[in-house]
């Protein structure tokens, strides 16, 4: 699994094994790391080894010179999940 990023927008630590990884304002991947990425949680930057724009399990993130290899790549519904929290939020509101 892959996918195309000319650049990477930002990017949100989830725990030491997951991130999101925005693209665009409107694309958004969650990676899933092979194994424990102890410092994903408290760095400042993140980066990923591809020398391309595809980004695929054969890369990797790499945190404060840590290689961690990516085991899992899916795609986020941004359109939904923003549906979501404006529903939720109107609901708060009632």
């Amino acid at each position: 699994k892959s996918f195309t990023a000319f650049r990477q927008e930002s990017w949100q630590p989830i725990s030491r094994t997951q991130l999101v990884l925005w693209t665009s304002i409107n694309d958004a991947y969650l990676l899933t790391i092979a194994n424990n990425c102890p410092n994903l949680m408290y760095t400042n930057a993140v980066s990923v080894s591809s020398t391309t724009s595809s980004i695929s399990t054969l890369d990797h993130v790499i945190v404060r010179g840590d290689r961690c290899p990516i085991q899992k790549i899916q795609p986020i519904d941004v359109r939904r999940m923003r549906n979501d929290r404006e529903a939720r939020e109107a609901a708060a509101k009632s």
